[in-house]
């Protein structure tokens, strides 16, 4: 099948994430799941409550703040989540 394309295109967007690659963990950010990489009696130490408002806060940073349309932006949004 070949797709018309009208004019002017000025360019082709490929999106990595899940489309052309896969994160290895299943999930591109910092999660509950990754914590099998964290030595296991620190991370028992904190408690879970702080671990939570921790997991929470840097999702609700990224939920805030989702329009990135540069990659100035990007590494800001990355560099508070993280």
């Amino acid at each position: 099948m070949v797709m018309k394309l009208h004019a002017p295109i000025n360019g082709i967007f490929f999106d990595i994430g899940w489309t052309l690659l896969r994160p290895v963990n299943d999930d591109w950010f910092i999660n509950r799941k990754m914590t099998e990489h964290v030595d296991k009696r620190t991370f028992a130490a904190i408690p879970q409550a702080k671990k939570n408002a921790a997991f929470d806060r840097a999702q609700k940073y990224l939920a805030d703040n989702h329009l990135v349309v540069s990659e100035e932006d990007e590494l800001k949004q990355f560099e508070v989540f993280y």
